[in-house]
């Protein structure tokens, strides 16, 4: 099962660095979060591209690019855009 949680960075950092010493749920936790890819702050809208049907467009016209651009910003959400920049000091 792939699922994404909210960690604060550092416990994300303290735990990146721990070995885990026994074969415990608690362990496994631990490598599974060393193990996974942390997103990019800043990072946009996540939806899945898959469940978006693009049929019936031809992208030869200035109606087809709207019809896509309102398919994309319809299709539903699996986690928010994140408004908080690396850059931004």
């Amino acid at each position: 099962m792939q699922m994404i949680v909210d960690i604060d960075d550092n416990l994300y950092n303290r735990i990146k660095y721990l070995e885990p010493k026994a074969d415990t749920m608690l362990d496994a936790l631990m490598r599974s979060v060393q193990n996974g890819t942390p997103l990019p702050k800043g990072h946009g809208r996540l939806i899945d591209e898959e469940r978006i049907s693009l049929s019936g467009i031809h992208f030869k016209t200035e109606r087809d690019h709207a019809m896509m651009i309102g398919r994309l910003n319809s299709a539903i959400t699996i986690i928010e855009a994140d408004n908080e920049r690396e850059d931004k000091k």
